[in-house]
């Protein structure tokens, strides 16, 4: 390894030895709280140190939102031809929450750092860290809603487009709520939570077989 190669592998351990510790600080006593000098004091670095590899607290929380979504992909299943397009549905859902409750510390985050960042000028323009997540999923609930289409599971005229934002904005809501959600209360709250789940994915099958409309 040349010099130059191990000085940036340097850096990036350094870089992200920053990251864990803020992460760690965010958690416990929430953005509003949290700012460089504390985070100096933590990794026993000088402020300008810090300064080197982040400009504020805005550009740390951006660096923590970014590697979430880096390493929290969709758990996108395949879809084949044989499948049943809302049995699929439901079995992807189903997954995806048990993700989200698995990794509830790194909702926890997106949903601080939503909060934090909603004033502040997005570099992205996405609406959120959660809608960034949801725009990966689209493509294949698209197809899969299609697919329902096709085979006369869902209501003839209800729009994939339209289906997917409100699947999604329900979704969404729900998921930034289980972030924002003390520890203690979570915990008391799991198997309700588990059970909304179910109640939310019956509540998406009754919108698309009936488009939104009285039986």
């Amino acid at each position: 390894m040349d010099k130059a190669a191990y000085f940036e592998q340097l850096r990036q351990k350094r870089r992200n030895d920053i990251l864990d510790a803020a992460q760690d600080m965010i958690l416990q006593q929430g953005m509003d709280d949290f700012n460089i000098q504390q985070l100096a004091r933590k990794l026993d670095l000088s402020t300008v140190t810090l300064y080197k590899y982040f400009k504020n607290s805005e550009d740390i929380a951006l660096a923590l939102q970014e590697r979430i979504l880096e390493t929290q992909k969709p758990p996108l299943p395949k879809l084949v031809s044989d499948c049943n397009p809302l049995t699929l549905f439901s079995d992807f859902h189903r997954v995806l929450y048990r993700d989200v409750l698995k990794n509830r510390e790194r909702v926890t985050l997106l949903a601080l750092f939503e909060t934090y960042l909603r004033n502040k000028p997005h570099p992205t323009g996405e609406r959120s860290a959660f809608w960034t997540y949801a725009s990966q999923i689209r493509h294949f609930m698209e197809q899969l809603l299609e697919k329902a289409q096709s085979q006369g599971l869902i209501f003839g005229s209800v729009s994939t487009d339209d289906a997917f934002d409100f699947i999604m904005s329900l979704n969404v809501a729900f998921i930034r709520q289980i972030g924002l959600m003390e520890d203690e209360c979570f915990k008391l709250e799991e198997k309700t939570i588990k059970r909304q789940i179910e109640q939310l994915l019956d509540l998406f099958l009754l919108y698309l077989k009936t488009g939104g409309t009285t039986p």
